[in-house]
């Protein structure tokens, strides 16, 4: 994208305690243009600065979701998203870039782990979307924390996706996940990432790993999964091109 589009948003939902939904419309009732993975950088206000979030949706339709973290009143940004931002509000949308996308995966049948922590699970519903879409039949695991979504509603969603799909296991980082795997039919484990991506990786040795969510988390995974011996063309993360804006925001508590 080389221009700024003037987005509405069309719908505003208080997901939990720490979790916001927004809901964003092109103009002129035109559809947004993406590959499923890729994050949308979004102007809020003029005093705020702008900020990358992954779209969590597929592509050709009108709107797109975004899932934001909310609670630090140390950050402008999250105040003003709970506080100021209303239905009808513009929103400016500067750009859409990622190299984390469906586009990036080849449709072979090598086996695809997906870690998401927190809102990540924004790029993870993305995928899932594609996949379910191109009736990909490749051997699928998520291995997710979900501390921030209390209410399961996007584990439910994920869930129903994954019915469709050749789902081999779900971790959850989670107490939660004696009430979840009551929700499907598939292998649901509880326990440590680690611990799940050393099971994983014993399984399916030519498994490629699509990892989103904070930065920390991120690169602590690539680091173990580096040092199991997974090669960097086995994994997939845009948390470097992301990670520099992250750490300033935070310094600067935008």
């Amino acid at each position: 994208m080389n221009e700024t589009t003037s987005l509405t948003l069309v719908h505003k939902e208080r997901l939990s305690d720490s979790l916001l939904r927004l809901d964003l419309a092109m103009p002129n009732q035109s559809i947004w243009h993406f590959h499923e993975g890729q994050y949308a950088t979004l102007s809020f206000a003029p005093a705020l600065k702008p900020r990358h979030y992954s779209i969590a949706d597929h592509a050709g339709k009108k709107t797109a979701r975004f899932f934001i973290r909310i609670g630090n009143r140390e950050s402008h940004t999250e105040r003003y998203l709970e506080q100021n931002l209303n239905t009808g509000d513009p929103v400016e949308l500067l750009d859409i870039s990622g190299n984390t996308h469906i586009a990036s995966l080849d449709e072979s049948a090598a086996p695809l782990t997906m870690i998401a922590g927190g809102t990540g699970i924004s790029q993870t519903l993305a995928f899932l979307y594609a996949l379910k879409k191109r009736q990909d039949r490749r051997p699928i695991q998520l291995v997710f924390g979900d501390r921030l979504l209390n209410d399961n509603s996007l584990l439910r969603e994920v869930l129903e996706h994954c019915a469709s799909l050749n789902m081999a296991g779900l971790v959850l980082c989670s107490d939660q996940a004696p009430t979840l795997s009551q929700m499907a039919d598939i292998n649901i484990h509880q326990g440590s990432v680690l611990d799940g991506l050393g099971r994983i990786e014993a399984q399916h040795p030519d498994t490629v790993y699509v990892i989103s969510g904070p930065f920390p988390m991120a690169e602590a995974i690539i680091e173990a999964l580096k040092l199991k011996g997974v090669t960097s063309s086995r994994i997939l993360s845009d948390y470097k091109e992301i990670a520099p804006q992250q750490n300033k925001d935070r310094s600067h508590g935008t």
